[in-house]
């Protein structure tokens, strides 16, 4: 029962940090909910042609957007890690 419980956290746990990492990314980037679907898809699916889990790509992208690239930008690079 405890690691059924702690499995079940762990998700949980994932999926806020991934949705707090997104939201960063969407106010560094200025991007609306639209665009950032599109974002968010694609770095989502870089994820999972990885061995990086999509937080740390999405983190990725953050110091990408921090230093200055544009959505496509960090889409390009992010894409070249795959």
């Amino acid at each position: 029962m405890g690691a059924g419980v702690g499995g079940a956290y762990a998700v949980g746990q994932f999926t806020v940090d991934l949705d707090k990492s997104l939201k960063q990314l969407q106010s560094i980037l200025a991007l609306t909910n639209t665009e950032m679907v599109d974002l968010e898809n694609n770095l989502i699916s870089v994820s999972e042609k990885t061995k990086f889990t999509a937080v740390e790509v999405t983190e990725a992208g953050i110091i990408l957007g921090q230093s200055g690239l544009s959505k496509d930008q960090i889409v390009d690079t992010v894409e070249g890690i795959t």
